[in-house]
């Protein structure tokens, strides 16, 4: 296919300069691998960890408070229920609370119950 075009891509390959994105001098140009020792002093220690139950303990504490007032916000609804029923509702006629008591009966319902 490239004799049909009249240009051989060996010979543009071959034109193109190389280019190295490390420098001409790569490998030899790389710095030096720094160790470790060679930063930290040999006399250098390190605190040892305290136990996981002492470390862990204050967010355990944490995650325990926020569950409990997630449960106690949870439960704002049914303490106000309670409490609207002991102070106001239970002092009320039953008549007003229960709708079907006294409650009007519809034409449909006065029919019905004159056949029985």
């Amino acid at each position: 296919m490239s004799e049909d075009h009249g240009v051989n891509y060996k010979d543009v390959l071959r034109k193109i300069p190389l280019y190295n994105r490390y420098g001409s001098t790569y490998p030899q140009g790389l710095p030096t691998k720094i160790t470790l020792e060679s930063i930290i002093p040999t006399n250098f220690k390190t605190q040892p960890l305290p136990p996981l139950n002492e470390m862990f303990q204050p967010w355990l504490d944490e995650c325990g408070a926020i569950v409990s007032e997630c449960n106690e916000y949870k439960e704002q609804p049914r303490q106000f229920e309670q409490f609207y029923y002991q102070e106001y509702l239970s002092k009320k006629p039953q008549s007003l609370l229960d709708p079907k008591i006294l409650s009007p009966l519809k034409h449909g319902d006065i029919v019905k119950s004159s056949k029985n």
